[in-house]
């Protein structure tokens, strides 16, 4: 994993985001790593080098941008605490967990913590969320 530099929204202009017609789900790359309880979605397949910059949600924060430094392009994103608390912020999360690359953890036990959230909107894909972070990020 690579080493995550965060800085303060302030000390960055606005984030560019890829045009959506370029964001080709199976393109994309999920890992979620359960030592640091990290979901990382890579926009375009391998992690590129990237700042992470927290979305202001108020009370917690919990999701990231990964933007390219030079550029300033939004390449993927990053969610922590997923299964402690992210996952009952956005439960279409499940969703990216389902076809996430799993590090520190099986899929079985997952599927039998990811259970404990029953009713969870069954979204499909990722669009859903692609589209809140570019909201937030605005």
């Amino acid at each position: 994993m690579a080493m995550i530099e965060r800085i303060a929204n302030t000390e960055m202009a606005k984030p560019t985001w890829p045009k959506p017609s370029s964001l080709a789900t199976n393109e994309m790359r999920f890992t979620y790593d359960r030592p640091t309880e990290t979901l990382f979605v890579d926009f375009h397949g391998e992690a590129r080098p990237a700042t992470s910059i927290p979305l202001d949600r108020g009370d917690r924060d919990y999701l990231y941008l990964r933007v390219t430094p030079d550029t300033n392009t939004v390449v993927g994103f990053q969610i922590e605490h997923v299964l402690s608390y992210a996952i009952e912020q956005h439960p279409e999360l499940a969703d990216a967990l389902d076809i996430a690359a799993l590090v520190g953890i099986d899929r079985d036990e997952l599927h039998r913590i990811v259970r404990v959230h029953p009713g969870r909107p069954k979204a499909g894909n990722v669009t859903t969320l692609i589209a809140d972070f570019r909201r937030l990020s605005a």
